[in-house]
């Protein structure tokens, strides 16, 4: 049975006063007089629909103005568009407000146009405050569906309709007995959706699904419940699917993810300098957000550790987080001092897990599950550094005593066989897959030009030059279609090898890079939601798999991602075989680039996705991925079971 609760608002403090609304405009720095304002929230400004919005402003009498609020790609460009519709004195650009309240007091009517939104949480927070709201339909804006159009809102069927926009605004503010009727309407439906009652609904959910636990395990995961990172969604969405299959779960991590609210979950600081100082960057870099008293501090804590990291490094010179083993050993052992534990499940990101996993297996004498996902050994080759023999001798202890162990690829799984004998059939392999990242897929809406999304890191050996040279040839040999394309770059840093091959490029000036993504403050969406929503809007994906001989093992997770999001796939494939038919199944472009020169394959690729896309947009491909959290874990079960 499917149960659906919806997000709540603290209070709901219903329209204040004509003296308290000018009080809050006072302290925005607008004019308290006569003048109607209207609220606009969101950072993408563009899928919240502020350009349409500003086309009805300028419909509208000029005693009507419009706060921004929010602070994000588009800002510039939304600008621009209210200065070349002789809007700039009518339009206030706020930014990123931590406080809200003196907006919502200030403003007279809410306007959320939004392309796509899975809830719209600002509604909720703008109708707690007697405002009536103009919101886009349930297709666009989930929290349509609960509203009555005429009655607790006006519902746009169009957000990118600026006529009928202008003319539901219009209707509120020349009405005062409608704003009266939606502003009673509205307080009473924020009221009905406090979070209390939200907090009752999900008591009264987990007292009707309480499950019985068949086994308890101790899940060992340095990168649990960190934002964005691949490792920690792994074995995060896989929890929920273990507790539904009857298995308690105990968690131990690190300390930069999010400490989960569900489960029992502690959070452990490695036990070496080294360690220290690498957690210390991700703890500061969230509490403190202004840069130089992030560095500072860093600086004076830093200080002390120097010395011991110093020594650290001549003793064991690896990676900073290989101490946490030792951590997450001593607290197994406290535990266990408590209860009986069924399994120890040591998984992905730092190799310590797996160190802590064998530690305890041999102090309680549990079974031992390894979860290994990028291969420990670069295949051919001979381990040479301290870094190496190490991850060479955790693969070992890997092969040797866990009871079932498993890798995200067979070519991996057969390395580990090869390089050692005794793991046989204890070896598993298993695709990880994704949980549906929506319920329902946002809209795709085709824009002026093709935009190609790549989401995730780049490297020295997964670097932008193939499809610089691939974009550089096309343009060549059809000019026209440079306004037609566009290269969107989200993730971390350029890789030197990709600022090189850009830096004197004819095509540079068609690659966007937007950078990485954090956690929205004014809308509560995770770094992660906010990928996967840009993910949903490209019109074509890019996947770049590294032509190190260790891609021939490995599959990156956003793959999985990128089959959810059902837009075509353009990947560059490097020894893969696995991951060259997963892709071609399911109808994407695959070009490997391990059988000589890609460049003309990778060239034709992209002329035949543009010639389709001219045609009015690339369509989805309507088949929803085989490759879910689910499978996974029902596979992971037998494969413990047996």
């Amino acid at each position: 049975m499917l149960s659906v609760v919806a997000p709540g608002v603290e209070a709901a403090p219903g329209r204040g006063k004509p003296e308290v609304r000018d009080a809050a405009r006072r302290s925005l720095g607008l004019s308290s007089g006569a003048g109607s304002w209207l609220l606009f929230v969101g950072n993408d400004v563009v899928r919240k629909g502020l350009p349409a919005l500003l086309e009805a402003l300028r419909q509208l009498p000029s005693d009507v103005g419009l706060l921004v609020v929010g602070q994000g790609d588009g800002q510039a460009q939304a600008m621009a568009q209210a200065q070349e519709l002789g809007l700039a004195s009518r339009v206030r650009f706020l930014g990123a407000l931590r406080d809200m309240e003196p907006v919502y007091k200030a403003a007279d009517v809410l306007v959320h146009p939004t392309l796509e939104d899975a809830y719209g949480m600002v509604v909720l927070e703008a109708m707690a405050h007697g405002l009536p709201v103009v919101v886009s339909q349930a297709r666009y804006c989930g929290i349509a569906r609960e509203l009555r159009d005429g009655v607790d809102a006006l519902l746009l069927q169009d957000p990118r309709d600026a006529a009928a926009m202008t003319s539901a605004i219009a209707k509120v503010l020349q009405d005062s007995q409608v704003v009266l009727t939606m502003s009673h309407a509205a307080v009473a439906f924020a009221r009905e959706r406090s979070w209390a009652h939200a907090a009752a609904a999900y008591e009264d959910l987990y007292k009707r699904a309480a499950p019985r636990y068949r086994q308890r395990w101790l899940v060992l995961a340095h990168a649990f419940n960190m934002d964005g990172r691949a490792a920690s969604q792994t074995i995060t969405d896989k929890l929920p699917h273990l507790e539904a299959a009857g298995i308690e779960l105990v968690v131990l991590s690190g300390v930069s993810g999010k400490r989960d609210a569900h489960y029992e979950h502690y959070q452990l600081w490695p036990s070496g300098p080294a360690g220290i100082r690498f957690e210390l960057r991700h703890v500061l870099r969230k509490c403190l957000g202004h840069p130089k008293g992030y560095r500072l501090v860093m600086v004076l804590l830093s200080i002390p550790l120097l010395p011991f990291m110093f020594v650290e490094k001549l003793l064991r010179p690896v990676e900073s987080s290989w101490s946490w083993w030792l951590s997450a050993y001593c607290k197994g052992r406290l535990l266990a001092r408590q209860r009986k534990f069924d399994l120890i499940y040591s998984t992905g990101g730092a190799f310590a897990a797996h160190v802590a996993g064998r530690a305890l297996k041999r102090a309680l004498g549990v079974r031992w599950l390894a979860e290994v996902h990028d291969p420990l050994v670069m295949p051919g080759s001979t381990p040479g550094t301290a870094q190496e023999r190490m991850q060479a001798d955790v693969e070992r202890l890997i092969c040797t005593d866990a009871d079932v162990a498993i890798w995200f690829t067979e070519q991996a799984l057969a390395s580990a066989r090869r390089r050692h004998p005794q793991l046989g059939e204890r070896g598993k392999m298993l695709l990880p897959g994704i949980d549906a990242p929506f319920k329902e897929l946002p809209p795709y809406v085709p824009g002026p030009k093709m935009v190609i999304g790549h989401f995730g890191s780049l490297s020295a050996t997964r670097n932008l030059t193939p499809v610089i040279s691939a974009l550089e040839t096309l343009i060549a040999q059809r000019p026209e279609l440079r306004d037609r394309l566009e290269l969107q770059l989200t993730g971390g840093p350029l890789d030197t090898v990709s600022q090189a091959a850009l830096a004197h490029s004819p095509v540079r000036d068609l690659v966007r890079h937007l950078g990485r993504i954090e956690a929205d403050p004014v809308t509560g969406m995770s770094g992660r939601e906010q990928i996967l929503r840009r993910m949903r809007s490209a019109d074509v994906l890019l996947l770049l798999h590294g032509t190190e001989p260790i891609c021939a093992e490995y599959i990156p997770s956003k793959l999985y991602e990128y089959l959810w999001m059902q837009r075509p796939i353009l990947a560059t494939v490097h020894g893969n075989a696995q991951m060259a038919e997963l892709l071609r199944g399911q109808g994407h472009c695959v070009v490997e680039t391990n059988d000589g020169d890609a460049l003309p394959a990778l060239t034709w690729e992209l002329e035949q996705l543009l010639t389709r896309w001219s045609g009015g947009g690339l369509t989805d491909c309507g088949r929803s991925s085989s490759y879910t959290t689910e499978a996974a874990v029902s596979q992971l079960l037998l494969g413990v079971g047996s």
